[in-house]
């Protein structure tokens, strides 16, 4: 539990303190995002953003309770500990930035990937690891 502990800690802690410097040095790189991913149902209003970080709180929080079961059960949880520090990292961000804060960008041939931060990341990951994980069980 507590090598699970750490690397949770770890991804959120590096996540906010990339964020936090993109933020001080790079300003004019950061977006914030206070849809969901890729700026989707981005409200105007702070009733509907409130109303949709309300919503991202309960996945997140359902998700973590189903990943505490699956490691209560002594099923593999790496993938789903990227979830979700991840999305908790993200979720952070609400609050503290009226937003989550993107500031990686990526682009090829004049094709602009929307930005995206290193919680992002984690997340992608441990989605594609829980789908090998489930295609190569079978």
């Amino acid at each position: 539990m507590k090598k699970y502990l750490i690397l949770f800690t770890t991804i959120i802690a590096l996540d906010l303190s990339f964020k936090q410097f993109a933020l001080w040095q790079c300003p004019e790189t950061v977006a914030i995002n206070r849809g969901i991913s890729w700026s989707l149902i981005t409200p105007e209003s702070t009733s509907g953003f409130v109303a949709i970080s309300l919503v991202i709180a309960l996945f997140v929080a359902l998700f973590m309770i189903y990943t505490w079961i699956r490691f209560r059960h002594n099923e593999p949880i790496l993938a789903e500990l990227f979830i979700c520090s991840g999305a908790f990292a993200n979720l952070l961000d609400r609050p503290m930035h009226g937003g989550v804060v993107d500031f990686i960008a990526l682009g090829f041939c004049g094709y602009q990937w929307p930005l995206f931060n290193l919680a992002d990341i984690a997340i992608v990951t441990g989605v594609l690891a829980v789908l090998a994980r489930e295609v190569y069980k079978k």
